[in-house]
C-alpha cells in the first residue's frame, strides 16, 4: 500500500500515519500533499472515508491489485459492518456501534437479560490490607461469571458508540 499511486499523473497516494492501521489518501496539489480521505486496514478489512469521487478512484486502484469483494457503500437506514462493527449515517455524521455482535454473543452463549455491572466493593476501614482486598474481589468476578455479567452489561446499551459529525454539529 506504501507504493500504491493513481491518477493521471499520479498524483493521488497513501501516507502512513502514526496509527499502525490508518493511511490517508493524499493529492499533491503544487508540490503539497492535501489529505482528501483516510483508509483503516484490520487484517482482510478496509474501510475508506472521503468523497464518493476520492473513494471511487481508490477504490478502482485497491481492486486493480488485490482480489476483493464488491465495496459495501454506507448509505441513510443501512447498517454495515466493519471488523464486527455496526456502522451508520446518523444525520450528517457516522455512527459505530456493537449492537448486532452483543446480540450474537447473547445468543451464542444463551445468555438472556441486562443486569448491572458488579461494583468493586470498597473495603471497610479495618481491613488489614484494602488494596489487596480489592483485587481478591475482582478476581472472584473473573472467567464465566464476569463474562456473563459484561454481556449482561452491554445488552442494556446496545446502541452506545462512537458519533463522528462536524465540529459545528457535535458542538
Amino acid at each position: 500500500m506504501a507504493e500504491m499511486v493513481w491518477g493521471e499523473q499520479g498524483e493521488w497516494r497513501l501516507v502512513k500515519l502514526p496509527e499502525a492501521n490508518v493511511w490517508a489518501i493524499e493529492k499533491k496539489v503544487k508540490g503539497t500533499g492535501v489529505v482528501h480521505g483516510h483508509v483503516a486496514v484490520y487484517v482482510d478489512d478496509v474501510m475508506v472515508s472521503g468523497t464518493d469521487a476520492t473513494l471511487a478512484a481508490f477504490i478502482e486502484k485497491f481492486r486493480s491489485m488485490w482480489t476483493c469483494s464488491e465495496a459495501d457503500w454506507v448509505e441513510e437506514g443501512k447498517v454495515t459492518k466493519f471488523c464486527g462493527l455496526d456502522g451508520e449515517k446518523d444525520g450528517g455524521g457516522f455512527r459505530i456501534h456493537q449492537e448486532s455482535y452483543i446480540r450474537l454473543m447473547m445468543a451464542k452463549h444463551e445468555i438472556e437479560g441486562i443486569s448491572k455491572l458488579p461494583k468493586v466493593e470498597v473495603p471497610t476501614e479495618d481491613e488489614e490490607e484494602p488494596e489487596l482486598a480489592c483485587i481478591r474481589h475482582a478476581q472472584a468476578l473473573t472467567g464465566e461469571v464476569l463474562w456473563v455479567e459484561v454481556l449482561k452489561y452491554l445488552a442494556g446499551t446496545p446502541t452506545l458508540g462512537l458519533y463522528y459529525g462536524t465540529v459545528e454539529e457535535i458542538s
